[in-house]
């Protein structure tokens, strides 16, 4: 029998209950019938996944931390559901303007002799899903997890 009544979990999680017992509670309060867990999404998240796509440009099509900026921006508008940069709120714009720091950032990393001594091979994809059951103290658990890039044994 599954005492434990959560659908899924995840490392973080795990290291939530365990550094924020009431956090994690209130976070999973709909199991017990409690208020629901809401969590602001800002704009942080969608500039984050924006960045990983002009890390795809880069990958992909060798693309320069202008173009590689440009489609990152872009990215960016449409995942905030704005369709010019003029109508950003402060914080989304303040995110926006932040892109080609992390663009010109992330292409050094990718093109920097350290990357190419890891022997990755040839990036095949992005954004991969990962499930495992792993045995914890409360039984096994399924955990969630995601690796960004996917590359073909080099």
């Amino acid at each position: 029998m599954n005492k434990f009544i959560l659908p899924h979990t995840s490392a973080s999680d795990s290291n939530l209950m365990h550094d924020n017992p009431f956090a994690w509670r209130w976070k999973h309060a709909e199991f017990w019938g409690r208020m629901p867990y809401q969590t602001k999404i800002t704009p942080v998240l969608p500039r984050g996944n924006a960045v990983e796509h002009g890390g795809d440009q880069i990958l992909l099509h060798q693309a320069s931390v202008e173009d590689a900026s440009d489609a990152a921006q872009k990215d960016f508008l449409v995942r905030v559901e704005k369709e010019k940069a003029d109508d950003l709120n402060e914080e989304e714009a303040i995110q926006y303007n932040d892109i080609p720091a992390y663009i010109a950032q992330l292409h050094r990393a990718l093109h920097s002799d350290d990357f190419k001594e890891l022997g990755l091979g040839k990036f095949i994809s992005r954004q991969g899903f990962h499930k495992e059951i792993i045995p914890t103290q409360a039984g096994e658990m399924e955990f969630w997890g995601y690796s960004d890039w996917t590359f073909e044994e080099g």
